[in-house]
């Protein structure tokens, strides 16, 4: 899928201004969407240093990791052929 694939060009801007982002999609956990989230905080105080964002992203690689439902994966993957 295309990011913003329901936004025209010439209204992304706005849309982003307005405070919107890409909604989170299934394959994509709560936690790392949380960072994506922080990522695109408006104020850049607000945003995760390149330090704090590698801590995340490697304490989120190193944790235990969740059950994969296979079957959700392989419907997806048909779903977007």
């Amino acid at each position: 899928d295309t990011p913003y694939s329901s936004v025209s060009d010439k209204d992304l801007k706005n849309f982003l201004l307005a405070g919107k982002r890409l909604e989170k999609v299934d394959s994509c956990t709560d936690d790392l969407y949380k960072i994506m989230l922080k990522c695109w905080s408006h104020l850049p105080k607000d945003r995760p240093t390149f330090t704090e964002l590698s801590d995340k992203l490697w304490d989120l690689e190193h944790k235990e990791k969740p059950y994969v439902n296979l079957d959700s994966l392989m419907q997806q993957s048909i779903e977007s052929e």
